[in-house]
């Protein structure tokens, strides 16, 4: 123990695992390696009476874990821009003059961006590495094909080169003040090279705001590192038209010299009577694991509800139905209705929307999960 803090990071039980944070190679490496969570099989209800109350828990663990993290649902969204990128990616990779062509998500927050973004990324390096592999299977981890950035407000072309350098796992200093960003992007520039590096992604592009210094300073950065790198770069930003990374071109698109490397693919919420949003439900409702949600649910029953709260956004959508499970199985109830649904707060774009329709919100708040229980016989379900 040193200044009072411990020294050794303890290991925590039941299941319990912090989802690493992309900011390096490591945590890259380690969300893209993940196993794909198996669906938990529903027991009987005599295999259920016949567990003792320590067995409930641990299944009820499983399932609050499963709908935690299922899989991202394959929207139309995702599968196209996926189709799109990863067509452009493989003929750049197998050739092709100058600067390569990448590509620009964009739209409103709570629509899945990052998702679309990292998945493609995983499927990409994967792809990549089962395509090449190290010609010494000892090598194969210093094969890094996707490499990740994150903007923030007013970063500077040294800050996006030193976020990078992280990534790489580049040993830096503590204090970074005398590194010069020449140095600093040689560096990143040489790294791309030496580990293959393919893809670059560029998260919260939005950031880049065309019109200020700071940003047509990392406008051009990221240019002279298109040139240097001969990656693909692929960004995504909430309204990057505008002021944003395409503003280059406000006045004449075709003058935006970014806006002729990159392709757009713009996305918006889910209509309310689309194949899309019914589809979304389907995959949804048949990814649950509740012992008395009757078939048809969601997508018959809730889906008006569902698509009030929500507007058709695929992120307020997976927290909410995410959020319903948890409470099904902590109460018992094994289902999710209306009045479950009234009970739970999601982002606030979706509150004020709920509020604007006066949608009543019935709250289950001063209901310990042993009250509501003792009013439900299905499964007795104890949780933590």
């Amino acid at each position: 123990m040193k200044n009072n803090r411990p020294t050794d990071r303890p290991q925590l039980a039941n299941m319990y695992a912090k989802k690493p944070r992309i900011t390096n190679v490591t945590g890259w490496r380690t969300f893209i390696h993940a196993p794909i969570l198996t669906r938990p099989s529903l027991p009987s209800m005599a295999e259920w009476d016949r567990w003792s109350e320590a067995e409930r828990m641990r299944y009820n663990r499983t399932r609050h874990v499963y709908h935690a993290d299922f899989p991202p649902i394959a929207t139309p969204d995702l599968q196209d821009f996926h189709s799109q990128m990863l067509l452009q990616l493989w003929k750049n990779v197998d050739g092709g003059e100058g600067a390569c062509p990448g590509g620009l998500l964009d739209g409103l927050g709570t629509l899945g961006k990052t998702t679309i973004l990292n998945q493609l990324g995983r499927r990409f390096e994967l792809e990549f590495n089962a395509t090449f592999p190290a010609e010494d299977p000892r090598q194969q981890h210093l094969v890094i094909p996707v490499a990740i950035v994150t903007m923030t407000s007013a970063a500077t072309p040294k800050d996006l080169s030193l976020s990078l350098a992280r990534f790489y796992d580049i040993p830096l200093p503590t204090n970074t003040r005398n590194i010069t960003n020449s140095d600093i992007t040689a560096a990143v520039i040489e790294a791309a090279e030496l580990h293959h590096t393919q893809l670059i992604m560029v998260d919260e592009a939005h950031f880049i705001k065309i019109k200020t210094d700071a940003g047509e300073l990392a406008n051009t950065h990221f240019k002279t590192l298109m040139n240097a790198t001969g990656a693909t770069f692929i960004f995504a930003g909430i309204d990057c038209k505008g002021i944003g990374l395409l503003g280059e071109g406000l006045e004449d698109a075709r003058k935006s010299h970014i806006g002729g490397r990159l392709m757009y693919k713009a996305i918006a919420p889910m209509t309310r009577d689309s194949e899309v949003w019914t589809g979304v439900l389907q995959d949804l409702e048949s990814k649950l694991v509740l012992g008395d949600l009757p078939a048809g649910r969601l997508t018959e029953q809730l889906s008006d509800y569902l698509y009030m709260r929500t507007s058709g956004s695929i992120g307020s959508l997976m927290n909410l139905i995410r959020k319903a499970a948890r409470v099904a199985v902590v109460t018992g109830t094994e289902t999710i209705d209306e009045e479950l649904l009234k009970g739970i707060d999601i982002d606030h774009n979706a509150e004020l929307r709920r509020t604007d329709r006066n949608i009543t919100k019935t709250s289950t708040r001063g209901q310990t999960p042993e009250t509501v229980e003792a009013r439900s016989e299905k499964m007795k379900a104890t949780s933590t």
